[in-house]
């Protein structure tokens, strides 16, 4: 199966699991580090694909939401073509049913996430 997009929500992943092997040069990869785009396709061994990155992990702690809802609106910033307000409409539905004190946390974390990767370009491995 090659991937068009590949959401990598823990570095640790690409050391022990080779989620990269199908990967072509037209897969994105999303991966949840601080590091830069070139220092993470050097560590990892990122020969192939697009590659943007997104601290999720520091950016769910600092709103108090959860990483997936940064990762998320991290991979909707990369499709392009599902808007912001059905991920919002998302979150409202699933973490509001039951966690509705948590719901402007986790909009935030799902905003700065489709920010981030909005602001950059990808590195073309």
């Amino acid at each position: 199966m090659e991937p068009d997009i590949l959401g990598v929500f823990h570095e640790a992943l690409l050391g022990n699991y080779p989620l990269l092997s199908d990967s072509t040069e037209h897969t994105c990869i999303v991966l949840n580090t601080s590091l830069s785009r070139e220092e993470a396709a050097e560590r990892y061994h990122i020969c192939r694909g697009r590659l943007l990155c997104v601290p999720a992990l520091e950016i769910a702690m600092a709103e108090k939401s959860r990483i997936n809802m940064v990762m998320l609106g991290a991979i909707v910033a990369v499709l392009g073509f599902v808007p912001i307000e059905m991920a919002e409409e998302l979150c409202r539905n699933t973490v509001g049913k039951k966690y509705p004190h948590l719901i402007e946390a986790n909009l935030n974390g799902l905003h700065r996430g489709f920010e981030h990767i909005k602001e950059q370009r990808p590195l073309i491995c």
